[in-house]
C-alpha cells in the first residue's frame, strides 16, 4: 500500500527568490533539511495517535514510524513517512483493521489534523536555513 498524499505549498515567493540565488545543489539541500524537520514532527504525532490493545501510552507503536528518502523530482520534493520495516504488519493491521480487530487509523487522520503545523514547521525551517546563508 503506497498511496501518496500530495501537499502543495503556495505563498513562498520570498523563499523561492532566495533559493534561486543559490546553486541547485545547495537549494536542494536546504529544502530537504526543512522537509525532514516537518516529516519528523509528523512521525512523532502519528506515534502519539497510534493505538495497540489499550489506549495507554505504553501500548502505542513507539519508535515504529520513520520519515525517510527525501527525493527531489523537480519541481516536486517527496518524503516517505510510514512504519519501519519490522513494524509494518502491526502498523497496517492497526491502520486498516484485521479480521478480529477494528481499524484504528492514525496516519491520514494525523496528517489532516496537523497539516497547518507541518506547513509552518517546513516554512520556518526553510526560512531559518536560508537566513543562515552568508552572501
Amino acid at each position: 500500500m503506497s498511496d501518496k498524499i500530495t501537499i502543495e505549498i503556495q505563498g513562498l515567493e520570498e523563499c523561492n527568490a532566495k533559493l534561486k540565488t543559490l546553486s541547485e545543489r545547495v537549494a536542494k539541500r536546504k529544502i530537504g533539511t526543512a522537509l525532514k524537520d516537518a516529516a519528523a514532527y509528523l512521525v512523532v504525532r502519528i506515534e502519539r495517535a497510534t493505538y495497540v490493545g489499550k489506549d495507554h501510552p505504553a501500548h502505542r507503536l513507539k519508535n515504529s514510524f520513520i520519515a525517510s528518502n527525501v527525493r527531489d523530482r523537480y519541481p516536486d520534493y517527496e518524503v516517505d513517512v510510514g512504519p519501519v520495516k519490522s513494524k509494518t504488519a502491526t502498523a497496517m493491521a492497526q491502520e486498516l483493521g484485521f479480521p478480529t480487530t477494528p481499524a484504528h487509523p492514525a496516519m491520514v487522520p494525523t496528517l489532516d489534523k496537523e497539516k497547518d503545523t507541518i506547513l509552518r514547521i517546513f516554512t520556518d525551517a526553510l526560512n531559518e536555513e536560508l537566513e543562515n546563508i552568508k552572501p
